[in-house]
């Protein structure tokens, strides 16, 4: 976008910021989603990032969780721990370095070993 099409875009934004009066409603939430848009694309900015819990369900249905022989090793069970330690994860900067496939396998990994799932099975993890 050029200088002069730039400022006639942000001039019809500029002009509807200063009508709202405050009693009107403000913006509209189509025009404010717009907005949010078009300043994201200028900064470069993707929201569509990948994160741990994309992975988890992927992860899960390759486990063999879902045995006849361990009835109270329930799959709901392990995922809710992952998904606690992904939480975790999510607010430590230190795990910021690690993929999301990473920190998801991980998680799965110390909710399996939490429920002692190596001792009921004979497999680790």
């Amino acid at each position: 976008m050029n200088r002069d099409v730039s400022m006639e875009y942000f001039g019809k934004w500029i002009a509807t910021f200063e009508s709202c009066d405050g009693s009107s409603g403000g913006f509209a939430s189509s025009q404010t989603h717009k907005w949010e848009l078009f300043v994201l694309s200028r900064l470069g900015w993707d929201l569509s990032c990948v994160t741990p819990l994309d992975f988890l369900e992927l992860l899960l249905i390759r486990l063999p969780i879902r045995s006849t022989k361990y009835p109270d090793l329930e799959v709901d069970k392990v995922r809710q721990h992952a998904q606690a330690f992904i939480s975790l994860a999510a607010k430590e900067h230190n795990f910021s370095v690690y993929t999301a496939s990473t920190i998801a396998a991980s998680s799965i990994a110390a909710a399996l070993s939490g429920l002692n799932w190596h001792l009921r099975t004979g497999l680790s993890t």
